[in-house]
């Protein structure tokens, strides 16, 4: 099988607030007002639980079958509370 690479850029705009680029696809990266930004998009721990959460496990299959299938102690959320 041939390796993927994977690349993405990320460029501070203002603040604390960050342009992400993959692929031609683009999402902000902020802060809520609150921790000095301007709450224009997840901040970075959401967006990092957030992909985690997407990954694909065991042969292309995703977290979320698994979880409404109710594998024991498979976690439902990913964070604080969970």
């Amino acid at each position: 099988m041939p390796k993927e690479i994977f690349k993405a850029t990320a460029a501070l705009q203002e603040g604390v607030k960050v342009d992400v680029q993959a692929r031609g696809f683009h999402i902000t990266i902020d802060e809520p007002v609150n921790l000095g930004g301007t709450d224009q998009g997840m901040n970075p721990v959401e967006m990092l639980l957030g992909a985690l959460g997407s990954l694909p496990i065991d042969r292309g299959t995703s977290i979320q079958p698994k979880i409404r299938s109710g594998i024991r102690g498979f976690p439902r959320r990913i964070g604080r509370g969970s």
